[in-house]
């Protein structure tokens, strides 16, 4: 909470202009949305084709999950676009290795690291792939005609791994200045990385990356401390997580059907057709497409294997870089069926009119975006919260709606950081979570309530649910989602 004090501070206590300053810091988050989207049009091009590379795209741009983070100030889009880059970049370097394509997945690999500390997983989607890849390679070419050593080609695939992986770490370091320590001019954090450790396993976080591999990197200034920190955070966050909000149920912990559940959710319905058309009308055996299926679908594979044993469930942002992968698969089959004969053609124009047709009847509220078999947008707060829904940017919504309509009689329950005098909200305040309480409303009051999801959902008041009052009018009392404004 310190942390959104400091930026609270920062933005709105110093005579800045906020709204000049988040626009140039979203700007600059955008331009990883840019570079998700052009890779995805490469890698898809370069593996089926200029059609496949087309039709990626238009998927791509149109995905509503995109759209709406693709401008925050978060590090989810930077993870997708460099973890999709790494990968690309790998198999341009095992169809024609030079030492320029190898530096290259390494850069990448360092800024998947460097973006988001869940892009380590990029470790073993790499690994999977590059074996993977050298055993289709040995299948595909007739006994006789193998000249290289199975051990051979094990010891070599290592070998590019490493130093991918050493050039990976090498740009963190370039991130990090090139610095160990977390803070400048030597100066010790007041918790130290040793204490930090401790503090989280007393919470009840174990595991050999908590207890065993991050004070081994630490002693051996293999990484630098402040990096170090963070995983250990991550690590003692997404282990305990927090009561996740699903189909309008409260539950106490993690499920691990929470992400597949929420992809279903989120994802608009042509996408999902395209995504089944993809996976099982296309041969992809038949058609000599082993090795792109394997680039393909073994990130998805992985990052949605490891989410599922997450605690922290609350935001689809967090499986956000399968996206690309299976944008680029979509496009993949969807040129090769456009091939075949009129009808897939019909078939696949329908299903993409489908997919930005529901994504645009969003416009401009992404966030909130479900398809239509749940509702659409505006129910979506019925089946999930947090980052699917509403993360209080949604102020200067609230004031114009305010203003138009003349209202300055009004209780906001916000679960937000802006600081809502600043935008002139005038709005008296409401208890909106259980760790700022503020006010609370006359038994009678006849205002306008607005509440945020965050607050009807119930997760900041552990350890039960708060009653949906969105559902209910009683006594003149308007209760309205600060989501759907």
């Amino acid at each position: 909470m310190s942390l959104y004090l400091c930026a609270s501070v920062y933005l709105y206590k110093q005579g800045l202009d906020a709204d000049a300053v988040l626009f140039r810091a979203r700007m600059g988050a955008a331009i990883f949305t840019y570079l998700l989207a052009i890779t995805c049009y490469l890698f898809a091009s370069e593996f089926f084709g200029v059609t496949a590379g087309l039709i990626a795209l238009a998927t791509m741009v149109f995905e509503p999950n995109v759209l709406a983070n693709g401008a925050l100030i978060t590090t989810d889009i930077g993870v997708s676009a460099c973890m999709l880059a790494s990968v690309y970049a790998f198999y341009r370097y095992a169809q024609r290795p030079t030492w320029l394509r190898l530096l290259l997945t390494g850069l990448f690999t360092g800024l998947t690291f460097s973006s988001k500390h869940s892009g380590v997983l990029i470790v073993p989607i790499l690994i999977i792939v590059a074996f993977g890849d050298l055993f289709l390679d040995r299948l595909a070419q007739p006994e006789a005609q193998v000249t290289t050593p199975l051990r051979a080609g094990l010891i070599r695939r290592t070998a590019v791994l490493a130093g991918i992986f050493l050039i990976a770490v090498g740009v963190l370091w370039m991130v990090y200045g090139l610095r160990y320590a977390a803070r400048p001019d030597g100066q010790l954090m007041t918790t130290s990385l040793t204490q930090f450790i401790a503090d989280a396993q007393e919470q009840g976080t174990h595991g050999v990356l908590l207890t065993r591999i991050i004070p081994m990197l630490a002693r051996a200034h293999i990484l630098p401390e402040a990096y170090l920190y963070g995983f250990a955070d991550v690590l003692n966050v997404s282990d305990s997580g927090q009561p996740p909000f699903l189909l309008g149920t409260l539950y106490p912990h993690g499920r691990w059907f929470y992400f597949p559940i929420t992809f279903f959710i989120k994802s608009t319905l042509g996408f999902l057709a395209l995504l089944s058309v993809a996976i099982f009308a296309v041969p992809w055996r038949r058609a000599s497409y082993g090795r792109q299926v394997l680039y393909l679908m073994v990130p998805p594979a992985v990052l949605l294997a490891i989410s599922m044993t997450s605690g922290l469930n609350i935001g689809y942002r967090h499986v956000l870089p399968m996206v690309g992968f299976l944008c680029v698969l979509i496009g993949g089959a969807a040129s090769h069926l456009v091939k075949r004969n009129r009808y897939w053609a019909v078939a696949v124009i329908v299903l993409l009119l489908a997919h930005a047709a529901s994504s645009l009847r969003s416009f401009p509220n992404y966030l909130p975006y479900s398809n239509e078999a749940w509702g659409g947008p505006s129910q979506t707060y019925r089946y999930l919260t947090d980052a699917n829904v509403d993360w209080g940017n949604g102020v200067l919504q609230l004031k114009q709606y305010l203003t138009a309509n003349h209202i300055g009689d009004c209780w906001l329950a916000y679960d937000g950081a802006v600081d809502l005098r600043y935008y002139g909200i005038p709005c008296r305040p409401l208890t909106a979570n259980a760790f700022s309480p503020t006010e609370v409303p006359p038994l009678q009051a006849k205002s306008l309530f607005i509440i945020s999801d965050l607050t009807l959902s119930g997760i900041e008041w552990e350890p039960a649910p708060v009653p949906s009052i969105s559902k209910r009018k009683t006594h003149g009392q308007h209760c309205w989602g600060l989501a759907g404004l």
